[in-house]
């Protein structure tokens, strides 16, 4: 039979006699790849299920959505309950009764007897093994803050405040309490306040030698000119240029302008004249204005 296929093929294709051994020997396995394949599928698919696979159909037909939890007796199934809890204070059995797994359980006592502490409701998430869909049947039930708060006002150290005192009356131990101002400065203040005849403003201070916009800023916090403050006038009719030339606010070419203007007009009836005084600019009138006085 082989030998009458031998020569079949060798007068058929032309084969050699080596070739033609070869093709004989690849024919039946051919066949054999072939069919195997729907032989075994019909096999497989006619074949009765195993016993474990009928379990298994058994146990998913039996499942439901609702999850469930393992008492203590492992094949006693108990449905979760939700009630508010605290994760920092929860015992293990009411996370037990929540639905956490004795993993997770382990996870979060361990992670508090380190010194961890969950601060707002999405540091759960961070226990390692927490289900994002559990977290999400728990986020209403965690009594904790969804985002951290902000110090409230009474948390807030309040600030001292500082008695006001008048700077017109201030020694120099009061204005040293002012940091930066040392002696020299503070002695410095109190000349310059003499000079002028009181401070009518707070502002005056910028005029003092080695005062900064800082210090006096500080300053103004610590003291203030007390309301109808007065301070020390000259009689614009009656005071002579010398008299004048010793305020820091009057220059001598406006002191003897005032003299002369005084001696070829006569008595001022109103301070605002001054501005006719060439001299004297709107600037310099609201400056001195507060030392001058047309009384007797």
């Amino acid at each position: 039979m082989i030998q009458r296929l031998r020569i079949i093929m060798r007068a058929l294709v032309g084969f050699s006699r080596t070739e033609t051994n070869a093709f004989l020997i690849l024919l039946p396995l051919l066949f054999i790849i072939v069919f195997s394949q729907p032989i075994y599928n019909q096999f497989v698919q006619s074949s009765p299920p195993v016993a474990d696979t009928v379990q298994l159909n058994q146990l998913l037909a039996t499942w439901k959505d609702d999850p469930v939890v393992l008492s203590s007796n492992s094949s006693e199934k108990v449905k979760p309950s939700l009630f508010s809890f605290n994760p920092n204070t929860a015992t293990e059995q009411q996370l037990k009764e929540l639905g956490f797994t004795q993993f997770q359980i382990t996870g979060l006592v361990k992670y508090r007897a380190k010194g961890g502490k969950f601060s707002v409701k999405s540091d759960l998430l961070k226990l390692y093994g927490m289900d994002s869909s559990f977290y999400q049947r728990l986020f209403p039930f965690i009594e904790l803050p969804q985002t951290k708060q902000s110090p409230t006002e009474k948390s807030v150290r309040p600030e001292r405040k500082e008695l006001i005192a008048d700077i017109n009356t201030a020694d120099t131990t009061q204005l040293k309490a002012v940091y930066g101002i040392g002696t020299k400065l503070a002695q410095r203040i109190i000349n310059y306040r003499e000079k002028l005849g009181g401070f009518v403003s707070m502002r005056q201070l910028q005029e003092v030698y080695g005062l900064d916009s800082a210090v006096v800023k500080e300053a103004k916090q610590k003291f203030k000119v007390e309301g109808g403050f007065v301070p020390k006038q000259f009689n614009v009719n009656t005071a002579t240029a010398i008299e004048l030339a010793k305020h820091p606010y009057f220059k001598k070419n406006i002191s003897k302008a005032i003299e002369t203007y005084r001696f070829q007009h006569g008595a001022f009836t109103s301070l605002d004249d001054l501005v006719k005084i060439q001299l004297v600019t709107p600037d310099d009138l609201a400056r001195i204005k507060p030392y001058l006085t047309l009384n007797p």
